[in-house]
């Protein structure tokens, strides 16, 4: 690992963009908040919701709710067809361009966030409109979804890639708690009621800055000309996909999931990446909800408390992510990525029930740090995933298989929005906790599924050695 030049090390650039995307998660929502208490009672401070009636502030949730559904539609329905697209031109001409673009699509993202917080008489719809350019230029999970595509270009070791996924997934959460911390200190160093938001935002906008500097001066390309001209002699197909990337790219996608595979693996990658949707919706989709939950009483907490749990929570996520899997590839040898999933959809569950319950601010850091158990099925799934595709095609379609990931990344939202932010919304002045306690059940299901997942591919092993003892065995007679 450590024989990788730093030209082909994407990590300063997930680590950078993540800080970035970490004040966003930390801000976005309580911004929506501010606006439309603001607008509402006529209050323009950051101190409007706390001076709200309780009967006020449970309008305001729902109708925070409903517009956080909305700048995530926003944003993905457009990265939804830009990602294939991009996956499918990263695959032929090279992963750094896609990188570059979605970077300056996050810039203009929080270029109106800016806006939007600065001056009050700009509409707060103006935020889906940075939303959907941030999505059509590629979306944030675009970016990372290139990244990982370069690491798995460079790394061809399978107990290492696994390890090295997991350590460019721990850098985003590491990222993402820089980018909470920063917010909770501009909180903190403003004075009482003052707007906080814009220089958050712009703290963000320099991050990306940077990442988009180290992009073009140092990163290099993981896909050589040599490697893509050998690709092309023996992929003759691929050019004209080239040529006809932005209509084809959906199928081409989509064709590495549903092409025919040996030993029926084709029914495994669909069977996992529809649990990863699941799984991924009912644990980190529903982590803007959980403003609206903890602002709510007995909680009553405001944004620099909301960043201060959000940093504890992707603090644990981020060490789940470097050390879960270092544990079983480095030190117990377990090389079935399974296992990993197994961990994350369990304590994801686990949490989900607790967190339905909870009612100080101590079960709300327990909470918190189970993410370091629950992230790890991002690695798992990830990693998972990339290994049932065929040696011969790694090079060729792992950027389209990874842009799939990030569209159902980007549907989970949509998924949780469409189910358990409706259900919030009729539940949170009666048993706000529902809603958790419903999602905590179907990740249940999801386990019970992925366990059969589980048997089916042991029997397969089975099944082959027994064929490879067979052979052997008529060789010797």
């Amino acid at each position: 690992m450590s024989s990788i030049s730093i030209k082909y090390r994407p990590e300063p650039t997930i680590f950078l963009a993540s800080v970035g995307v970490g004040v966003n998660i930390a801000l976005c929502q309580a911004l929506i908040t501010y606006r439309l208490c603001a607008e509402k009672l006529n209050i323009f401070e950051t101190t409007c919701f706390g001076q709200a009636s309780i009967s006020d502030r449970y309008e305001i949730e729902v109708q925070a709710s409903q517009y956080g559904v909305y700048a995530q539609i926003a944003s993905s329905v457009p990265a939804l067809i830009s990602c294939v697209n991009l996956s499918v031109w990263s695959d032929i001409n090279g992963r750094k361009p896609p990188i570059l673009l979605t970077l300056f699509g996050l810039a203009i993202q929080n270029i109106f966030f800016i806006a939007v917080s600065t001056f009050s008489f700009l509409p707060l719809w103006l935020i889906l409109v940075g939303n959907a350019i941030c999505g059509c230029l590629g979306h944030c999970l675009m970016l990372f979804s290139c990244c990982f595509s370069m690491i798995t270009d460079i790394v061809k070791d399978q107990k290492k890639l696994t390890i090295e996924l997991g350590l460019a997934s721990s850098l985003i959460f590491a990222g993402i708690v820089c980018g909470s911390l920063l917010s909770k200190l501009v909180v903190e160093i403003m004075p009482p009621g003052a707007n906080y938001f814009n220089y958050a935002f712009l703290l963000s906008v320099l991050s990306i800055f940077l990442a988009f500097l180290y992009a073009v001066v140092i990163l290099s390309d993981s896909k050589s000309t040599s490697a893509n001209s050998t690709m092309k002699k023996t992929e003759p197909g691929d050019q004209n996909v080239e040529k006809k990337a932005p209509a084809y790219a959906i199928v081409q996608c989509l064709n590495v999931i549903l092409k025919p595979r040996p030993n029926n693996t084709r029914c495994l990658l669909i069977t996992t990446s529809i649990c990863f949707l699941i799984a991924f919706s009912c644990d980190i989709g529903m982590v803007g909800l959980q403003f609206l939950y903890l602002s709510n009483e007995p909680f009553l907490f405001d944004a620099a408390a909301y960043s201060e749990q959000l940093s504890i929570q992707t603090s644990a996520s981020a060490l789940g992510l470097f050390f879960i899997p270092f544990l079983f590839k480095g030190i117990f040898n377990i090389t079935n990525d399974l296992w990993l999933i197994f961990v994350g959809v369990l304590v994801s569950m686990a949490k989900s029930f607790f967190f339905a319950f909870a009612y100080n601010y101590c079960m709300i850091l327990i909470f918190s740090m189970s993410y370091f158990g629950s992230s790890v099925l991002l690695t798992g799934f990830r990693a998972f995933c990339s290994k049932l595709v065929e040696d011969h095609e790694t090079g060729k379609c792992i950027g389209r298989l990874f842009a799939i990931l990030s569209s159902l990344e980007l549907l989970a939202p949509l998924l949780s929005g469409a189910s358990f932010n409706v259900l919030y919304s009729y539940t949170v002045a009666y048993f706000a906790g529902l809603t958790w306690i419903v999602a905590g059940i179907v990740l249940l299901f999801v386990l019970i599924i992925l366990w059969f997942v589980h048997v089916d591919m042991s029997k397969r092993l089975m099944i082959v050695d027994d064929d490879q003892v067979a052979i052997m065995n008529s060789v010797d007679s």
